[in-house]
């Protein structure tokens, strides 16, 4: 929609830790918006994988600005696009290869019980 694609056409213009922190601002809403997950979830996806892959091999992605719920956000997005876009497997699955190279809040998050 219309309030992404400002925001969208710079984002290859973005350092991956604006890029991922752009890709997270719109997850929820993705997440709560039919619409908004029809229109929007591939693109959103694809900033999601750059911003976590560039993040990743730069030791950025424990970054403050980013919240232990939009993480929590991020992984429930990622499986839901898992459950929805069954070819989209391998870049899923390179984001989880990514993210859980290294001890970090993501990793510790979907390793974590909840309770």
């Amino acid at each position: 929609p219309a309030c992404c694609l400002g925001t969208m056409a710079g984002a290859a213009d973005l350092s991956p830790e604006a890029s991922l922190q752009e890709a997270l601002n719109h997850v929820s809403r993705l997440l709560s918006d039919t619409r908004a997950w029809a229109n929007d979830r591939e693109t959103i996806f694809e900033l999601l994988r750059r911003g976590l892959l560039h993040c990743s091999s730069r030791g950025t992605l424990d970054t403050p600005a980013v919240s232990d719920t939009q993480i929590e956000q991020a992984w429930l997005f990622l499986i839901e696009v898992r459950r929805t876009s069954p070819v989209r497997r391998r870049r899923i699955q390179e984001c989880i290869r990514a993210v859980l190279t290294e001890e970090t809040r993501w990793s510790n998050m979907l390793r974590a019980p909840r309770l």
